[in-house]
């Protein structure tokens, strides 16, 4: 598998690659497949993601694995990654941030946008987006990157 940055205004590193190969199987113990996927994750600089490809690729798998994997490694203290999808943004409309706080506030506290606006403000949380190449709209990606959504959040396409 390779992580690849194709803007180089939001790359974190010279290149902006990371390859990592995936090991195992998810007929059985996925426990080394989420620990990699963690690892490799937390080895980017800036903890940005954006995981392109096919529809069938696997991107949503990967999204939910490393979310696991994140999550298994995680002490008291760090974020927590939360896999959110993408279906109910629209990002002429409505910042990132502030998607992220509606959406945690309709599932997790009942509409109440508070907790999760201090929660994200105050850097508790790692969202990942799943499904952001399905949003309909022209020059969707585009405009994430042009208006910097992309810099401040780990984001994964799926």
């Amino acid at each position: 598998m390779t992580w690849t940055t194709a803007d180089p205004a939001v790359q974190s590193t010279a290149d902006g690659r990371i390859r990592i190969r995936l090991d195992g199987r998810l007929d059985g113990d996925s426990d080394s497949m989420t620990a990699q996927l963690a690892d490799g994750y937390c080895r980017l600089p800036g903890g940005r993601l954006v995981a392109i490809g096919e529809p069938g690729a696997g991107k949503t798998v990967l999204a939910i694995l490393l979310t696991l994997g994140l999550l298994g490694r995680r002490r008291a203290g760090e974020p927590v990654p939360v896999l959110l999808s993408a279906s109910s943004w629209d990002p002429i409309c409505e910042s990132l941030d502030d998607w992220i706080v509606r959406t945690l506030a309709d599932t997790y506290y009942r509409g109440r946008p508070e907790i999760p606006r201090t929660v994200l403000d105050h850097g508790l949380v790692t969202p990942i987006v799943d499904g952001l190449d399905e949003i309909p709209g022209p020059g969707t990606l585009t405009t994430l990157h042009s208006d910097g959504m992309v810099k401040r959040w780990s984001v994964h396409t799926g």
